[in-house]
């Protein structure tokens, strides 16, 4: 199933080629210092999972006819009439999304280490990370979509009402033996029914008919959507752990507000748009 448009992922390079830079040639010394630390990188990282998913229906058309006022009996309601939430396995939305992230980072050249690797990870000599997901939340919901078009001087539409799934994730990022304090970092992606529609105007007629067709979300796709949430992240891992390099060897006079993301498989640097960990204030 290809990725949906929000998803950020390296397959969305080709929309930032206006800032794709290669880094050859004459270079600043931010430069240099990212291309050295893709070249030399021997850092290891520590993956540790959650436990559990917090899960939440936000679908409350159902509920609001009800005239349920108790708040538990509501939430109850909610949780009994949701349509993935009440029957997706934790244990295997967390297992794809861990190893997603896993196989990601591994292609970034650095050792990544899983909860059974724990007594291995403690024996590296290099440079390491622990990346603790500290917490996934995910939220079902309706989203409002309209589709459109003007035929002369009348304008036709047609509403969709997709089933969606939003999936909130904080991680903390530290290194190992090191006593300062890191930002919890924050991201949400969602994915949706995804529709395929066209207006289809008869001349003859003056009619103006909507077709579509609908794939809907089901168990498998959140599964994969796991897996492909759990790659981006890991390359969000990775920009992470090279921008932190870029602050700590900069000079005070040289350090800029540009956040570099890399790109493994076409060797390229770009700057990032909204494809990143957004730091939390006050670790909240």
């Amino acid at each position: 199933m290809p990725l949906p448009p929000h998803m950020i992922s390296r397959l969305k390079l080709a929309a930032s080629m206006g800032i794709m830079l290669v880094f050859m040639g004459s270079c600043t010394l931010e430069q240099q210092l990212a291309a050295g630390f893709i070249k030399d990188n021997q850092t290891s990282v520590y993956i540790l999972p959650p436990d559990f998913v917090y899960k939440s229906s936000l679908k409350t058309d159902y509920v609001d006819s009800l005239g349920i006022v108790d708040e538990i009996e509501r939430d109850q309601v909610l949780w009994d009439s949701a349509d993935f939430i009440n029957v997706m396995n934790d244990s295997l939305f967390i297992a794809n999304y861990a190893l997603g992230m896993y196989q990601e980072l591994e292609k970034f050249g650095l050792a990544v280490f899983n909860p059974e690797q724990v007594s291995e990870f403690l024996q590296v000599d290099t440079p390491a990370y622990q990346v603790h997901i500290a917490q996934i939340e995910i939220e079902e919901n309706f989203i409002e979509t309209r589709d459109g078009i003007d035929v002369y001087d009348k304008h036709y539409y047609h509403d969709h009402y997709l089933n969606s799934i939003t999936v909130h994730s904080w991680f903390e990022i530290v290194p190992v033996n090191k006593e300062e304090d890191f930002p919890v970092l924050f991201v949400t992606d969602v994915i949706t029914d995804q529709v395929d529609g066209e207006f289809r105007f008869d001349p003859f007629t003056n009619k103006v008919q909507y077709l579509y067709n609908t794939d809907s979300l089901d168990l498998t796709k959140i599964y994969q959507y796991a897996f492909d949430l759990g790659r981006a992240y890991g390359a969000y891992t990775y920009d992470y752990l090279l921008n932190n390099y870029l602050q700590e060897k900069l000079p005070e006079d040289q350090k800029v507000s540009r956040y570099w993301r890399y790109d493994p498989y076409r060797k390229l640097f770009f700057e990032a748009e909204d494809d990143r960990f957004i730091p939390l204030e006050g670790g909240e």
